[in-house]
């Protein structure tokens, strides 16, 4: 390497820093920028004051039909496999309303057509299940479910409040 080409890479190095000096962002460029990080850091935030409806609480209470009521549902899980509990109609037709994990208890909310009787299907993860006896419910009742810890070798109980 010569003396002309170590000067011509001390030049063009020079020229490299005078021109990221040059496009450094003005003031109200890196301001604008600050205020939308802001901005979108707190409408991120405040979404949070709202409440998730879950999709195994049944419908919303907004959208339930005329016909149905809201029921609450405690579930006392007492066997130490996960479970997931059904709704079942008169006519057979279930509906997923909750997975409850082992040796847990959960309440949930479910829309109901009180003409109709209520009975509850379980299954558990490992595969053995359970059914209760149809039971009468009015609007807003309380009804109570109690898994067993031996699912399939005792029966599932139900019963109202």
């Amino acid at each position: 390497m010569g003396a002309d080409d170590m000067r011509v890479q001390a030049t063009y190095t020079t020229r490299v820093n005078i021109n990221l000096m040059k496009l450094q962002p003005s003031r109200p460029v890196r301001t604008s920028f600050a205020l939308a990080v802001i901005l979108l850091a707190t409408s991120a935030c405040g979404s949070g004051a709202r409440e998730a409806h879950s999709p195994f609480d049944g419908p919303a209470p907004s959208g339930a039909s005329s016909a149905e009521s809201q029921i609450r549902v405690e579930i006392q899980n007492l066997s130490f496999n996960d479970i997931t509990v059904w709704s079942v109609r008169s006519g057979g037709e279930r509906r997923r309303i909750a997975r409850v994990t082992g040796k847990t208890d959960q309440t949930v909310t479910i829309g109901w057509n009180v003409a109709i009787g209520l009975s509850f299907f379980v299954e558990q993860t490992a595969g053995r299940s359970c059914s209760t006896p149809q039971i009468g419910v009015e609007p807003g009742a309380r009804v109570w479910l109690q898994v067993p810890s031996n699912v399939g070798q005792q029966p599932c109980r139900a019963g109202r409040r």
